[in-house]
């Protein structure tokens, strides 16, 4: 069978599936845990209806509709492209929003810049 064949390709991308997701989950356990403190009703999925494996999803009902009362919330997305670089920008998502007050957003700042870090 060639090396390229479909059905090695089909191999190849199931694998690099459960890698993908492996690997997901530990990001979104990682963040949920560093933002706990901060964040306490903070969980995460591998995907939702409009995204798949590789999209971490970040959501709060807490932290949901704080922008409603505060113009001055920032979202969660904003800080984690911040610190960690436009490219995960587009992998890791609050599809319900997850708007923070000023303090806060400084201190999950301080947060993501430090697990950055180790």
């Amino acid at each position: 069978m060639p090396k390229n064949s479909i059905t090695d390709l089909i191999k190849n991308y199931l694998e690099a599936i459960k890698e993908t997701e492996k690997h997901g989950r530990k990001v979104g356990q990682m963040l949920v845990k560093a933002l706990k403190p901060i964040i306490p009703d903070i969980d995460y999925s591998l995907g939702w209806a409009e995204a798949g494996v590789d999209t971490i999803c970040l959501w709060s009902k807490k932290h949901k509709a704080i922008r409603v009362a505060d113009e001055k919330a920032i979202h969660l997305t904003e800080i984690i492209e911040e610190v960690f670089g436009e490219e995960l920008r587009w992998h890791i998502d609050c599809p319900f929003g997850i708007w923070l007050l000023p303090e806060e957003a400084r201190k999950v700042k301080e947060v993501l810049k430090r697990l950055k870090e180790n």
